[in-house]
């Protein structure tokens, strides 16, 4: 009985790793926060439609918005490196390139590399609730950009700008 409901589990997170995976969109309660919608560089990036559903329909950024977000990594340098953290993926209904992060206070650019892969990609670093060693969250387009399985937890180098 145990391994019938592992299975279970198994297919349930396979069944999500593909790109026509679904969102649960957020419900219409008062904002905090750490949820306004924050436009972001290379480009400001229009919000997904309100019926959205799959990862193409959230992810409201082009080829050429991954393109200037690799490219402007490579042209700002590693800055001033913050640390290591952990990512998951951050509220796909928030468009751009951004990574909420507690090693940072305040809003700034930065860049964040996927350990193992050398892919980069220029971000919003803004401010999470909470210690240094507790991990992040990452934009859809992100996690996208830089080729990481959105499932997956992303090991991420974080330098300010």
């Amino acid at each position: 009985m145990r391994h019938g409901v592992l299975i279970w589990i198994g297919a349930g997170l396979l069944g999500g790793c593909g790109l026509g995976v679904a969102f649960e969109r957020p419900s219409d309660e008062p904002a905090g926060p750490d949820s306004a919608p924050v436009a972001v560089s290379p480009s400001a990036l229009p919000a997904p439609a309100p019926d959205a559903r799959s990862t193409a329909q959230f992810d409201t950024a082009t080829a050429a918005d991954k393109a200037a977000a690799r490219a402007a990594a490579r042209k700002e340098g590693a800055g001033k490196l913050l640390g290591q953290t952990v990512a998951s993926l951050g509220d796909p209904g928030q468009p751009g390139f951004w990574l909420r992060t507690p090693l940072v206070a305040s809003a700034a650019r930065g860049t964040v590399r996927l350990r193992g892969t050398g892919r980069a990609i220029a971000v919003d670093l803004l401010p999470l609730d909470g210690p240094a060693t507790a991990g992040s969250q990452l934009s859809l387009s992100g996690f996208l950009a830089l080729q990481a399985p959105l499932t997956a937890l992303a090991r991420l180098e974080v330098a300010r700008d």
